[in-house]
């Protein structure tokens, strides 16, 4: 089940609300160029988690992530396959924070190069699909899938 320490740990905190979500999620959008790691399919793998805050002037936890493709090792020679890719994540985030994989599942999400806020400026170009949606559509659609993953992710830890 969870791991007890890292439950007792953050729980010490108050939960990020609605609105530090909100601006986690607008800096995370325009933080990377995310167009130019990932397709037009969801295959970015992110994992997403709470850390006590780093300073003790605050008191609320912070949303912290990382992506399974960052891992130090080359991940092409040494993981064969992203099932590979994202227990080694979760491995080394357990090794670091003792977040249990279970919590770490709750904070994965797959993300397309759409989650980059450059793509919501691009309001006539659609892509070829059956939905044919636009750039701009597809960047909001993620944006809110977020904003519900990380509703899910804080209900789940502090419930």
């Amino acid at each position: 089940m969870h791991s007890t320490l890292y439950l007792e740990q953050i729980k010490q905190y108050q939960a990020p609300s609605t609105e530090d979500v909100e601006k986690f999620i607008r800096v995370f959008i325009n933080e990377h160029s995310w167009y130019t790691h990932f397709s037009d399919e969801r295959d970015g793998t992110f994992f997403f988690y709470l850390l006590p805050p780093s300073t003790t002037m605050v008191n609320k936890a912070i949303i912290s992530y990382v992506w399974s493709n960052s891992l130090s090792k080359s991940w092409d020679e040494n993981y064969a396959s992203e099932q590979e890719r994202d227990e080694a994540m979760r491995d080394n985030l357990f090794s670091e924070h003792s977040i249990s994989k279970e919590i770490l599942e709750i904070g994965k999400i797959k993300l397309s190069r759409f989650i980059h806020g450059s793509f919501s400026n691009a309001t006539n170009c659609f892509i070829e699909s059956p939905e044919k949606k636009s750039f701009a559509e597809l960047h909001q659609e993620i944006a809110l899938d977020l904003l519900k993953h990380f509703k899910n992710l804080i209900l789940q830890i502090f419930a």
